[in-house]
């Protein structure tokens, strides 16, 4: 039985996402589908809740609303440089991302590494990249030119939730990547192969051109 998981967002999400109920992973096509609707919903508008670990091994998370999915499966975002979640991350890589729309009927957890990048080509993409930088306190008490970091957080895994309904299904991206390629590596096999039975063999001229006596 499948059933139109969009229809249970408010507001909703126009896309055509169908899932099944009594599973867990889903397919490629599936996957692309609840990665689409992943991005729509992390669009720079809606703030998230980014964790991290500290060095004592306690978690550590706070609002980040200054951030950037364009570039799937890449999550970008910019802090202070002397923020306390630039050592966390140094120290320990692993991060989640949480994000819900406005009434909570849906949740995404997103789970990766993350890494700190400061080369100016990566800070002025970055900074064109994110639309909204009206939360990004941090920037108005730079005194001395600019005073920020990127952090790419490389997303792994995709966890959504809908509450309401009891629902949760997750997407492993290396799986789908894995999936995806083999698909493709495929589909070139069966169109080589059709295109080589279609040839015709070159014929071998009766007439021969016989070496000087």
């Amino acid at each position: 039985m499948k059933r139109n998981f969009t229809a249970y967002f408010s507001p909703p999400i126009p896309m055509n996402v169908f899932l099944p109920l009594d599973r867990e992973a889903y397919d490629a096509e599936q996957s692309d589908d609840l990665i689409a609707m992943v991005r729509k919903l992390i669009d720079g508008t809606h703030p998230g809740i980014f964790a991290t670990v500290d060095r004592k091994g306690a978690p550590d998370a706070r609002w980040m609303s200054t951030l950037s999915f364009d570039e799937f499966p890449y999550l970008y975002t910019l802090t202070a440089a002397r923020s306390r979640k630039v050592d966390e991350i140094r120290f320990h890589p692993q991060v989640s991302w949480l994000f819900s729309n406005q009434d909570l009927s849906l949740v995404v957890k997103l789970v990766g590494k993350a890494v700190i990048l400061n080369d100016p080509k990566t800070l002025t993409k970055v900074w064109n990249q994110i639309k909204n930088k009206s939360n990004a306190y941090f920037l108005k008490n730079c005194t001395e030119g600019p005073d920020h970091l990127v952090i790419r957080t490389t997303v792994a895994h995709i966890e959504c939730t809908t509450p309401t309904n009891a629902m949760r299904f997750s997407v492993d991206i290396d799986a789908v990547r894995s999936a995806t390629a083999t698909a493709t590596a495929t589909k070139k096999r069966v169109v080589k192969k059709k295109s080589s039975s279609g040839r015709v063999a070159p014929k071998i001229g009766r007439n021969r051109i016989r070496p000087a006596s």
